[in-house]
């Protein structure tokens, strides 16, 4: 997936992806999120995992945040 944000000024809320897992992710699942990123400057991004089980979006332990560079980074969480 490429995921880039064009320059628009200000934005009304959060940049979000949705990766829909269906039953993969089980209670007590050990999983590791692997990915590259940059930005044209260096900024902080949070990488947050939910799971939605019946509109309740509980926190599934993925909460971490990482610091972007102009530089493509590889990440692994």
């Amino acid at each position: 997936v490429h995921i880039a944000v064009p320059e628009s000024g200000e934005r009304p809320g959060p940049i979000q992806y949705w990766i829909p897992f269906g039953n993969y992710l089980k209670d007590g699942a050990t999983f590791t999120l692997t990915f590259r990123a940059k930005s044209d400057a260096e900024r902080i991004i949070t990488i947050n995992g939910q799971r939605n089980i019946k509109d309740d979006f509980a926190n599934i332990g993925l909460n971490r945040r990482v610091t972007l560079t102009n530089e493509y980074q590889p990440f692994s969480i």
